[in-house]
């Protein structure tokens, strides 16, 4: 089955969606007495060029868009991948509440992985592409 999605409803889903991976990342660092998110806090401040984790999957869709002009094969796996992510931990986030804490830690660890490996696979790819074509001249 091919769902087309335009951008406007791309766009909603991605930030819904980072919204969703933002809460579960600072969810897992927060602890029972809430000293966590007033580390995050206060790490964040320190660095004000750190993007935040919504900022972020937004690069990786812009990236994941950059592909279809480049190497169009590539960005119809990686589009299906992103959303399917996207996808999943929408799902996952709906549930989320329900599972006990070592569940909620290790689910959530093992989404902010696939989603930072995914990202930084984009990122290489579009650094390597874009590099043959220079060294190609």
């Amino acid at each position: 089955m091919i769902t087309i999605i335009n951008d406007s409803t791309r766009r909603s889903a991605v930030a819904l969606a980072a919204l969703i991976m933002t809460g579960l990342m600072l969810s897992g660092c927060a602890g029972k007495n809430g000293a966590g998110v007033n580390a995050v806090k206060k790490v964040s401040q320190n660095n004000p060029n750190e993007k935040t984790d919504e900022q972020r999957i937004v690069l990786c869709q812009q990236r994941v868009n950059s592909l279809k002009n480049i190497n169009p094969q590539s960005y119809q796996k990686r589009i299906a991948y992103f959303n399917g992510l996207l996808a999943n931990a929408s799902g996952y986030a709906g549930i989320r509440s329900h599972v006990d804490e070592s569940t909620r830690k290790a689910i959530d660890a093992l989404y902010k992985y696939k989603t930072e490996k995914f990202c930084a696979d984009v990122e290489h790819e579009l650094m390597s592409d874009l590099s043959s074509r220079v060294e190609s001249l």
